[in-house]
């Protein structure tokens, strides 16, 4: 059979808030000028790691490709030219699930090829998802132990589905098997060449899965409230050696970032400590990046410093001691303090991800965080300041706290990818502004300050930017 799948685009819609939103991430996807401006910032978002996971996974008997539009080459054309028997889509929550719906409806109409859609997204949804699109099958959770059983299925090699992750309907009613975590030992060693590598300057790689925290946000809290047994879980060290050796054979692995997709890279320390030993040993002259916490300890930044780390980020998420009360891997501000001081001892670029439009924060709030952004970026930078836009995430605790004060879900697949819109184009309302007080306009200024704190990082521009940063827009902050 063929087989392909498909990585959505980045983003499906823009405006000038979009613009400003990437800017102060110093992440602009959004428009070709900007490609040049791209190559000097992090660029790590272009890999379709997923989807070489699931190449690797299935039956070499089938013909698989993957169909990446992360990259602004691919066409939906390309995929009909392919004719796929299957074809598979990646979803998360964003505003790529209306492309999704499209793109898979028309697909369906012109080449009658079974749908599959998988993904953290579709893993929450799996009833609204069968009963709102034209997907056939839904793989929930991890899709190792089930996608060939579930291919064999649809080629007729089997009359049996899979016991275990996947929804689908079945005469009239939505059977929905629940997922279970997959054993480290049979995470595979993903296979590359199915990539062109001189393509992409950054490549991923996983180590680990899963995290030890629960942020009420996040999809890792959806997951760990659906199926108990998703914890933190590291893979073998051979076989991750094995994975950087074979992207040593097929690319140029010096002129590469190495992106490490782990959502928590510290988590088993001594795990860590002996993979980072056995990386060591290979001598890779090469930048690798991930993200951890700020509890990492300071022997174990070290050895990722000697490995070749030189971009480490973490999720400080807030300045509000109130919010920090909700996130049990931040036990008070302090600690992110010493994290970026141990980072600027070891000359590691630090990176710092936080939530604007959270539940009930306030104008104080984004005064607050940007102070401290301010003063991080002033005594430990270069720092790169990522804030994102909080957006409901299905089944997640803080979701449920918003249903619980009446907010109204949405019903359909469609339904959620138009609020992810509107969230990412800044139109908020009544539907999608759950702060106490914070406005659009407010929103606009934060994420443009945002953007001239991240260039105070930068070396050419650090001494402009401060002097005018701290004489003329913020006078309060250095109180």
């Amino acid at each position: 059979m063929k087989i392909a799948l498909v990585m959505p685009p980045q983003r499906t819609a823009s405006n000038l808030f979009t613009v400003i939103h990437e800017l102060s991430q110093m992440e602009p996807h959004l428009l070709p000028i900007f490609d040049f401006f791209r190559s000097k910032m992090i660029d790590f978002r272009n890999y379709p790691y997923a989807l070489l996971l699931l190449a690797t996974i299935i039956d070499k008997k089938h013909e698989v490709k993957i169909f990446n539009f992360l990259d602004r080459e691919t066409k939906i054309k390309d995929i009909i030219k392919f004719q796929p028997d299957i074809i598979g889509f990646y979803t998360c929550a964003s505003d790529i699930l209306i492309w999704v719906h499209e793109v898979a409806r028309s697909l369906k109409r012109k080449l009658g090829a079974t749908i599959i859609f998988g993904g953290p997204f579709v893993s929450m949804t799996p009833e609204q998802t069968l009963l709102t699109t034209v997907c056939d099958y839904v793989v929930i959770g991890e899709a190792e132990l089930v996608i060939n059983d579930l291919i064999n299925f649809i080629d007729g090699k089997s009359n049996k589905l899979p016991q275990s992750g996947v929804a689908y309907k079945r005469n009239g009613k939505i059977v929905i098997k629940k997922a279970i975590a997959v054993c480290p030992k049979k995470i595979p060693i993903v296979d590359h060449s199915f990539l062109d590598l001189d393509k992409y300057k950054s490549i991923h790689i996983e180590i680990s899965r899963g995290c030890p925290w629960s942020c009420p946000f996040c999809f890792i809290n959806a997951f760990k409230n659906e199926w108990k047994d998703y914890n933190y879980r590291v893979r073998n060290e051979d076989d991750v050696i094995k994975e950087l050796k074979q992207i040593s054979n097929l690319t140029d692995i010096e002129k590469k970032k190495i992106y490490i997709v782990d959502s928590n890279f510290k988590a088993g320390e001594e795990k860590i400590k002996n993979i980072l030993l056995k990386i060591k040993k290979l001598e890779i002259k090469t930048s690798f990046w991930a993200a951890t916490d700020s509890l990492i300890s300071y022997e174990i930044l070290k050895l990722m410093k000697d490995v070749g780390f030189s971009y480490i980020h973490i999720g400080i998420e807030t300045a509000s001691e109130g919010f920090l009360g909700e996130l049990p891997k931040i036990p008070n501000l302090n600690h992110i303090l010493n994290f970026y001081k141990k980072l600027k001892k070891l000359r590691i670029v630090g990176g710092a991800e936080f939530v604007l439009m959270y539940p009930q924060q306030t104008k104080e709030d984004l005064k607050r965080l940007k102070c401290f952004a301010f003063q991080l970026q002033k005594e430990y930078g270069p720092i790169v300041f990522q804030p994102h836009l909080f957006r409901p995430y299905p089944k997640t605790l803080k979701t449920f706290e918003l249903i619980d004060k009446n907010w109204n879900s949405p019903q359909s697949f469609l339904e959620w990818g138009y609020l992810y819109r509107k969230i990412s184009l800044g139109k908020f309302d009544d539907e999608t502004n759950f702060t106490k007080d914070i406005t659009s306009n407010n929103l606009q200024s934060t994420l443009k300050d945002f953007l001239v704190i991240n260039l105070m990082g930068m070396e050419k521009e650090s001494r402009l930017i401060r002097g005018f940063y701290s004489e003329k827009r913020w006078p309060s902050c250095n109180n």
